[in-house]
């Protein structure tokens, strides 16, 4: 009998700042929302100026959005 191999979507990359610092982030699909899916998906940037952004439990970091001059996305499965 096989076993159903279980897996997880995750994202991976970074947000570059207008000062220079790139801020790397590495989160599951559930730590992710709604528009990290579509950044990845669609390659745009839906969040709006003035909010932040969650990096995930595994840094607890946020960051915020009107300091984002560029970005790098992947999604990969775990």
């Amino acid at each position: 009998m096989k076993e159903e191999i279980q897996t997880e979507t995750r994202y991976e990359g970074y947000f570059l700042m207008d000062s220079g610092i790139k801020v790397s982030f590495d989160m599951s699909e559930d730590e992710g929302d709604e528009e990290m899916r579509l950044l990845y998906g669609n390659l745009e940037f839906t969040y709006e100026k003035g909010g932040v952004i969650w990096l995930g439990e595994s840094t607890n970091m946020v960051i915020l959005v009107d300091r984002i001059i560029g970005f790098s996305v992947r999604e990969y499965q775990l």
